[in-house]
Parts: C-alpha cells; structure tokens; sequence
C-alpha cells in the first residue's frame, strides 16, 4: 500500500481489537438491544464498513437479530416498469 512494500498498514494501539463478529457488532453498536438505542440516527452515526457484498448481508443479519420491535420489511425498485413511463403521477426523487 503506497510506498509500504509489505502492503500492510499499521493501525494505532487505540483501535479495538475483536475477536469475532459479536463482539465487533457490540463495540460498534452498545447497548442496540435497548428500544431507543435502534433510532435511525443512531444506526447512521456507528458504522461498519466492509468490501464485500456478502460479509455485509451477515452483518445486517445478525445487528437485526439484536434490534426489538416489530419487522418492517420496506419493498425499492432499481428502475420503473415501462408499463407506467407514461403515468405522470409517478414523480422520480432521484433523478440519475
């Protein structure tokens, strides 16, 4: 990495050092199990950033595991069908 011919990097004495999943989950997110602990804002400010796709649906998996409350499931769509292109009360927030 750069100019470190080893290409590793050495992270400071301060980073925690975990073990296994669980505990990486519970250093990042204290206390998740606690109802108000789960808001939104707080879930945005504590993250876990990983490469790969795969290791960041275990993740998601096991921090719901932990959140109380009911389930919600909320249904995205990448694109819009062509069927509805020419309905115009469909409005896209997000143009690309």
């Amino acid at each position: 990495i750069g100019s470190n011919l080893k290409e590793t990097v050495e992270l400071a004495a301060t980073f925690n050092k975990c073990t296994n999943l669980d505990e990486l989950i519970c250093s990042v997110y204290p206390h998740l199990e606690e109802v108000m602990t789960a808001s939104t804002t707080y879930l945005t400010e504590h993250t876990i950033l990983s490469a790969c796709n795969e290791d960041v649906n275990i993740i998601n998996i096991q921090v719901m595991a932990k959140i109380q409350g009911q389930k919600v499931v909320y249904l995205t769509a990448d694109k819009l069908s062509e069927a509805y292109a020419g309905d115009h009360t469909i409005t896209n927030r997000y143009p690309q």
